[in-house]
Formats: structure tokens, sequence, C-alpha cells
């Protein structure tokens, strides 16, 4: 069975979630106007355990069920699980179920002009709902850290510019693309500003399908086999069509960092973006911020 996880992002006039275009990976920057609230939340112990799939949400619900602090920070936050560091051991472990109902429509980050430093207002809301309902104390560090810089290789980029360069219109994505992929699979199946990522099996092969996004977004689908960040050096602008396909990584032993945590980031990944993109990973250090966990309560049952 595949797992498909579509991922949409519309601009402004170029678009770019985690990626960076500068040498330091920054946290989003808080915005100077009061944070919007919800109108109800609750935070609870999971009742059903891990359930896979991003979250639920509309202009003015969001829920996501079986989510570690971690990773529910890591999604307020826009950041990865190695931008987070401290917290009592449980902050990887215990599962929540969150739920919260705003008191209007908000601009979540599906709908809105993509800008990596601004959180969205649905961001915001999170936030303040996580650091009240767990008590949170926070402080943010910069450390020097590997990252991977994405630069063109020498052989000639590969990728080409969609025919259509205006701005995708948000909320007219045609729908969920077919839930296998075969040989009549067609880049027009993928919404026009969003990229596709399938897994096969624990070792088989993944496909990356990105139509009309700039390469700022496809490094966000990157980031899912990263074990640290990856900065965008390519200089290209305008929005492009990008598949990239490889086979996981099956051996046993030299596993990198990367692949350790996931196969699917092994030499057969960083060969085909090179042969099949033009692009090339260069391993590098750059200063990267992170948010430290100085305090964290698990919220009192209600």
């Amino acid at each position: 069975m595949r797992h498909i996880r579509v991922l949409t992002f519309f601009c402004a006039a170029a678009l770019p979630f985690v990626i960076v275009f500068c040498p330091c990976i920054a946290l989003p920057q808080a915005v100077k106007q009061a944070a919007p609230s919800y109108k109800s939340a609750s935070v609870i112990p999971s009742r059903s355990g891990y359930v896979p799939g991003p979250p639920a949400q509309t202009d003015e619900y969001f829920a996501w069920t079986g989510r570690t602090l971690k990773e529910l920070l890591g999604y307020a936050y826009r950041l990865r699980s190695w931008q987070i560091r401290g917290g009592p051991d449980w902050l990887d472990s215990d599962r929540w179920d969150l739920e919260a109902t705003a008191e209007r429509k908000i601009v979540n980050s599906d709908s809105r002009p993509f800008d990596l430093n601004t959180p969205s207002e649905m961001q915001l809301m999170l936030q303040s709902v996580l650091q009240d309902r767990f008590r949170l104390k926070i402080k943010r560090a910069r450390e020097l850290s590997e990252v991977f810089n994405l630069v063109r290789a020498k052989s000639g980029l590969k990728i080409k510019l969609d025919d259509d360069q205006s701005p995708p219109v948000p909320n007219k994505a045609k729908g969920l693309p077919p839930q296998h992929m075969d040989s009549s699979w067609d880049l027009n199946d993928v919404p026009r500003g969003s990229y596709m990522i399938i897994g096969g099996p624990p070792i088989g092969t993944t496909l990356i399908e990105a139509r009309a996004v700039p390469i700022a977004a496809f490094v966000t689908g990157l980031l899912s086999f990263s074990d640290r960040p990856i900065i965008d050096r390519t200089e290209l602008s305008g929005l492009y069509n990008i598949r990239l396909k490889w086979a996981e990584y099956s051996g046993t032993g030299n596993l990198t960092g990367a692949s350790r945590i996931n196969r699917g980031f092994g030499p057969a990944f960083l060969k085909a973006i090179q042969e099949q993109l033009g692009l090339k990973m260069e391993a590098a250090k750059a200063p990267t911020d992170m948010l430290i966990i100085i305090r964290a309560q698990k919220p009192l049952e209600k």
C-alpha cells in the first residue's frame, strides 16, 4: 500500500515550509499585532494513539489526533524535530488529542500567500494554545550545525518552468490524485501550486511530484527525508514542474545520519537529484536557530 501526501502552497507572485533562502535557518518571527485566539480549545491524552496523516482543519477549526508535544510544536513553529531541544522525557512519547475552534474565519497556511518568516494566524493560535495548556517556557538559540546546500549541478539544469507562470489560485485544487501510481500517472493529476510525496513499502520506491511550485516549496518535500536543514542556493526563480523518483536504501552498512532516520535518504536519493533534476546536495555548516524547551507540564484533565 502506498502512502500519499499532498501539500499545497500558494503565492502572491512567486511562492516558497521550512526551507530557507539565507545562510541561517531561522525560526519564523512573531508578527507585531496581537495573535488571534481560539473560542475553545482542548488538549487531552490521546484515546487512539498515533493516527497517520495531517491535521483536520478548516477556516474555523483545527484538530490533530495522537500527536506528541514535539510534533505539535514542530507544526506550530514550522520546525523539524532536530530543531527542538530539551524538555521532559515525555515530550516525544506521550500522545495528545488537540481540538480547537476559532471565533471567526482565519487565514490558514493552505490559502494565504506563503511567507517562510511570517507565521499564519492558524500557527499563532496553535502556539498560544500549546503555551497555555502545557505551561511552556521556551527560548531560542542559534547553533552551528550540519546543513545541505542545494545547488545547480555542473551537468546542467534538467527541470522545466511550468507553461503557466501565474500564481496558483487558493482553494481551486481539483482534488486528491488517484490512490495508486502506475505507468499512466500524469503531472496534471497534481493541483497547481502543490507537490505530492508517494511512498511505497518500508523498502521500496519514493516519488515526489510537483507542479507549478517554486524551488523552495520543493525543498520542503526534500526535508521530509533529511536529518538537517536544506538551504536553497540554486538562485532559481519561477514556478517549476518537478518529478523525482528513487529507490529507498536497502543496505545494512554505512548508513548516513539521514538514512538511519529515513531509508529514503540514501545514496540513490542523492544520485537521483543530480541525474534527474540537474541539482546537487553539498554538505556544509551554517548557523541554525533552535527552539529550546525549558519547561513543559502535562495539561490538567478537566
